[in-house]
């Protein structure tokens, strides 16, 4: 095996990841994609033996030991794609995402000249770096927008209304959805979230409330809530599906499959505003109440956004007359400047160039038992078999069991993986 490329949020990740398996395959190469599920990782090292680890991020060499078996890590080459590049000023001071000890000897995307100066400055070797451009993006171009659904295969779906413009509302609302316990575990690790988390759980009441009267006075319009893809269910949002035929909440697909679809794009905080700027459409960013900049995205610094909801439906009103709300300097800041449909093509180039070099990750002294390395083996041997087998079903496992319920989950999950990205290649085939 050339190459086994993990993703961890299939929304996020999975799309760029069957993008570069395509390419790398047409050149030759063996490729594997896995998702991430802190299980199995070692097992797969075990499994396909690669040459080359693509990891969605490199933290340090404990986190880097889940996805081996050995100490000696002096003959593999690794690759950071590094999917969290758009931070807060507290998490950039915070450095909790970038790569440190041992791992900043491996190869780090960056997709703009910000990202390029934070490696260099947490150590990493200018040449490790790999300053490119963000691959998702690229499925934003006229080449490759067209492995997404259109309008009318969309709305027979999800049972939308085709003749009627639709509405979207990208969320970010993870933290308002946590439970206490999470919230509580959560400010222990980030105590400066605390005033954050309070201001987006006021933002997400006003804006349910903006949708609720949005939804009630136009029946014209079909809305549809995305929710990040970490976000748990919001009784309120259930509630107000249940009572109104054209409110939507959603989670599958992609962003850009429902921008590409969507009339009309509204957003709080999310980097998915990228998507809607890629592909040339409007964009609202809706903040009832105000994101100190300690705490604001990066990419949102000075952007134009609308606080009121009269302003909010004024948007939808007079669509196509707006001015996109980021200036396309941020953009390129974080971005880079490469046209979409460019990026794959480089990465994987340079994927090439690693392969060929000498270049690997030097040897990692973490402790592990003979017996720690077996017990891993077997744990990952179990879960490889369940996603060909539903292990859940065993008779001597009680169905209502805790091992029982994460075995169908995993195995429900995997099957989902496997025929999207299946889809998926046989799409980018038929393209490209």
């Amino acid at each position: 095996m050339d190459i086994l490329f993990y993703t961890e949020v299939d929304n996020r990740e999975l799309d760029a990841a069957c993008l570069v398996k395509h390419e790398m395959e047409r050149r030759g190469y063996k490729v594997k994609v896995q998702r991430y599920n802190r299980i199995c990782e070692s097992g797969n090292h075990t499994l396909y033996k690669p040459t080359m680890l693509i990891l969605p991020w490199l933290y340090n060499d404990e986190f880097l030991f889940n996805f081996i078996n050995n100490n000696n890590m002096g003959k593999l080459k690794i690759v950071n794609l590094q999917s969290e590049q758009i931070l807060s000023e507290n998490f950039i001071k915070n450095n909790y995402h970038m790569p440190k000890e041992n791992c900043i000897y491996g190869h780090h995307l960056a997709w703009g000249q910000v990202t390029k100066e934070r490696f260099i400055g947490a150590g990493i070797p200018e040449e490790n770096i790999i300053t490119i451009g963000n691959i998702n993006i690229d499925f934003n171009s006229e080449k490759l927008i067209n492995v997404y659904a259109d309008k009318e295969e969309i709305a027979k779906d999800f049972s939308l209304d085709f003749s009627k413009e639709w509405v979207l509302f990208i969320s970010s609302f993870t933290h308002p959805s946590m439970t206490e316990e999470e919230r509580s575990s959560y400010l222990r690790r980030f105590p400066f979230l605390k005033d954050f988390i309070d201001i987006a759980t006021e933002s997400q009441k006003t804006l349910i409330k903006w949708f609720e009267r949005f939804v009630s006075d136009n029946p014209d319009k079909e809305f549809i809530y995305r929710p990040h893809p970490i976000e748990l269910k919001n009784d309120t949002l259930l509630k107000l599906a249940e009572k109104y035929s054209n409110f939507h909440v959603i989670s599958q697909l992609s962003i850009r499959q429902w921008v590409r679809v969507c009339e009309h794009n509204t957003t709080w905080f999310s980097t998915s505003i990228a998507d809607v700027y890629y592909q040339k459409k409007d964009c609202a960013i809706l903040r009832p109440l105000a994101i100190p900049r300690n705490a604001d995205c990066e990419l949102f610094y000075d952007c134009n956004a609308i606080s009121d909801y009269d302003s909010f439906l004024n948007f939808i009103k007079r669509s196509g007359e707006s001015k996109f709300p980021i200036v396309a300097q941020q953009f390129e800041k974080y971005y880079g400047t490469n046209e979409c449909g460019e990026n794959y093509i480089i990465f994987c180039d340079q994927l090439e160039r690693i392969l060929k070099s000498r270049s690997t990750m030097p040897t990692i002294n973490v402790k592990a038992s003979f017996i720690s390395r077996i017990r891993r083996n077997s744990v990952s041997f179990i879960f490889y078999l369940n996603n060909i087998f539903n292990l859940s079903k065993l008779p001597f496992l009680k169905p209502n069991s805790h091992m029982s319920q994460q075995l169908k989950e995993k195995y429900n999950s995997h099957k989902r993986f496997v025929r999207y990205t299946s889809d998926l290649l046989r799409k980018l085939k038929d393209l490209i």
